[in-house]
C-alpha cells in the first residue's frame, strides 16, 4: 500500500514539473511569450525610427510597418504607401527601395552604437528625381557624427538648387 502511495505522490510532483515546465515554455515563447513581447517592442521602435528617417527624405507617404508576429515568424515587413498596403519590398520602385535601404542602414548603426564610423553611400539617391535628391543631401547633413561638418558638396549643392529654382545665391 506504502509503494502505491509513493507512485501516486512522485505521478502528482511530475505533474506539476510538466505544469511549471510548460509556463517557462510558454513564457519564453518567441510568438506568445515574454520574448515575443519584446521582440515586438523592439521591432515597433526600429520601424518607428525607420519611419522618421524616410519621412524626412521621401515626399510620399511610404512606411514600413512591423510584421505579424500573432501569426508567424515571417519577418515579412508590410509596406504602406499612402495609408493602403503596398507591394512587397521586392516590388517597391528602385527609389523607393533605395530610401527604405538608407533608412534602415542609418537606424541600425545608430541602434549599435556606429555613429562615429563611416558610412559610404555608393550611388545612393541615384535613382531619386531631384526633389527626393535635395532631402537626401539635406538629411545626410544633419546625420550624427563625423558627417556632421559642413563640406564644399553642400555649397555646391546649394548653388544647384539656386541655378533650378532661378534665384540668387546666399551670401
Amino acid at each position: 500500500k506504502q509503494q502505491l502511495i509513493d507512485v501516486q505522490e512522485e505521478l502528482e510532483a511530475t505533474r506539476l514539473r510538466e505544469a511549471d515546465t510548460k509556463l517557462i515554455v510558454d513564457a519564453l515563447c518567441p510568438r506568445k511569450g515574454i520574448i515575443a513581447d519584446q521582440l515586438k517592442i523592439a521591432i515597433e521602435a526600429l520601424i518607428s525610427n525607420i519611419n522618421k528617417v524616410i519621412g524626412e527624405i521621401w515626399e510620399k507617404d511610404v512606411k514600413l510597418a512591423a510584421p505579424d508576429l500573432d501569426n508567424a515568424l515571417d519577418f515579412k515587413f508590410n509596406v504602406f504607401i499612402n495609408g493602403r498596403k503596398g507591394p512587397t519590398l521586392n516590388l517597391l520602385s528602385s527609389g523607393q527601395s533605395d530610401v527604405i535601404d538608407l533608412a534602415v542602414s542609418l537606424v541600425v548603426m545608430a541602434q549599435m552604437g556606429l555613429e562615429n564610423y563611416p558610412l559610404f553611400l555608393d550611388e545612393v539617391g541615384a535613382s531619386f528625381d531631384e526633389k527626393h535628391q535635395d532631402n537626401l543631401m539635406d538629411g545626410i547633413v544633419g546625420i550624427p557624427g563625423p558627417f556632421r561638418q559642413r563640406s564644399d558638396w553642400e555649397s555646391d549643392r546649394q548653388k544647384q538648387r539656386n541655378e533650378r529654382q532661378g534665384s540668387e545665391p546666399l551670401q
